[in-house]
């Protein structure tokens, strides 16, 4: 019988509802910043390529 008696202090266990919860918001929040950035990417592509067309149609006109 002594076989089958378990420490009670080595087996701590964490509340399963609170990370749960905690993890979402993380994930969420993370969801935010991904779009964020990926849309300042675009945005920064868009006005490099601008520049590019713009600076093409400044040397055309000067040659």
């Amino acid at each position: 019988m002594q076989d089958k008696v378990i420490d009670i202090a080595a087996a701590r266990r964490l509340p399963q509802g609170s990370s749960d919860f905690w993890f979402a918001q993380i994930d969420a929040r993370l969801a935010r910043i991904e779009t964020m950035i990926a849309r300042l990417e675009r945005q920064l592509w868009l006005a490099m390529g601008l520049g590019a067309v713009l600076a093409a149609a400044q040397l055309v006109t000067l040659v």
